[in-house]
């Protein structure tokens, strides 16, 4: 009897709190979220079966009661469903037009590397091949260097002949007047003007600039052409009296032609001849410079050394023989020739020169 009243008591408590509860969840229920169906009432047979303490009932036709309905009830109650909360954005969309415009504000991020765009880039020449200056003596020499991208870095001009530095920016260490840097402000010509070249500046000169990974630098081959005049034919010029005598003279190595060409026939000039008559000089300038002398009606008394000189050039000479027809000895009276001495011997001091040159031999 213990055990069923105890049954008893459990079966009670039990159904007035599930009553009680699922009336508070109805209340709660009926603002927020979609009540729950109502319970169905219960029937007659079902509501004879609630009893009170002070009642005594039979309760073993309750042994065989369905529970399952309130413990389902009662985990519904107890373990809510809880749902996650969600948070929505709003996708902001931009034009074509805003787009173009912020990335024009956008500033751009600046490249490094070794690159033609970089802030301080490597100098360079703008020919790297090996240059050949050709001058004349007498005249000014420029070496042309070009350099790009130099910024604040000096321009060093060198002699490899006794590797002596000309010039670097626009100083000049030499006691030499004549080297000079010729440099424009904002110019990237850097030159080196020699003015009277002379012979002796033949050589080699370097344009260097140095950097931080080295240098570089550019060669130069400077010629110095010295002018020389030459006779046509050889040293000794023969004619016979009455003939005409014609010389010519090429001025070579002068890409400057001269400013004039004179002749001279022993110390005597003779362009400008006007006493003898039959004496005309022509010149015709350019790369290889012709002058022309000629002499009508040749005499023993045109005889002699003929010269000719230019303003720039190293002069050149010839000896002229005037003699009879037929007259062969005028051939040997050039002074100075040995020829000349032997061949005015006796016949028998010669023949016995001969004869002791084959006892020798």
């Amino acid at each position: 009897m213990g055990k069923l009243l105890m049954v008893k008591l459990c079966m009670l408590w039990c159904f007035f709190i599930n009553a009680g509860i699922t009336v508070e969840l109805n209340q709660t229920n009926d603002d927020s979220t979609p009540s729950e169906p109502e319970a169905l009432p219960l029937a007659n047979s079902e509501q004879n079966l609630i009893w009170t303490f002070n009642e005594s009932a039979d309760v073993s036709k309750y042994e065989n009661f369905d529970h399952s309905k309130f413990i389902e009830t009662e985990l519904k109650i107890h373990q809510p469903i809880l749902v996650p909360p969600t948070i929505t954005t709003k996708k902001q969309t931009t034009s074509g037009s805003n787009r173009n415009r912020i990335q024009q504000n956008t500033p751009k991020k600046k490249t490094t590397g070794s690159t033609n765009q970089d802030v301080n880039p490597f100098p360079v020449f703008e020919n790297n091949m090996v240059t050949n200056v050709t001058t004349q003596e007498g005249s000014i020499a420029l070496l042309p260097c070009h350099v790009r991208n130099l910024g604040d870095r000096p321009v060093t001009w060198i002699r490899l002949r006794d590797w002596h530095i000309i010039t670097s920016g626009v100083l000049t260490y030499s006691t030499d007047d004549r080297y000079q840097v010729v440099h424009n402000e904002d110019s990237d010509n850097w030159d080196l003007q020699i003015k009277y070249a002379t012979k002796r500046d033949n050589g080699t000169y370097e344009c260097q600039v140095s950097h931080s990974q080295g240098k570089i630098s550019q060669m130069y081959n400077l010629f110095v052409l010295v002018p020389k005049a030459y006779i046509l034919g050889s040293d000794e010029y023969h004619v016979g009296v009455g003939s005409t005598i014609n010389l010519v003279c090429i001025i070579e190595n002068s890409p400057i032609p001269p400013q004039y060409v004179l002749w001279y026939h022993n110390d005597k000039m003779m362009n400008y001849e006007t006493t003898r008559g039959g004496v005309t000089v022509t010149t015709e300038p350019g790369l290889k410079t012709h002058s022309r002398l000629i002499i009508n009606n040749a005499t023993p008394k045109d005889s002699g050394n003929y010269s000719c000189r230019s303003s720039n050039a190293e002069p050149d000479t010839t000896y002229v023989f005037v003699s009879q027809e037929g007259d062969n000895t005028a051939a040997i009276q050039r002074p100075d020739s040995s020829a000349a001495v032997l061949l005015t011997l006796p016949f028998y001091l010669i023949a016995g020169i001969v004869s002791l040159l084959k006892i020798i031999f």
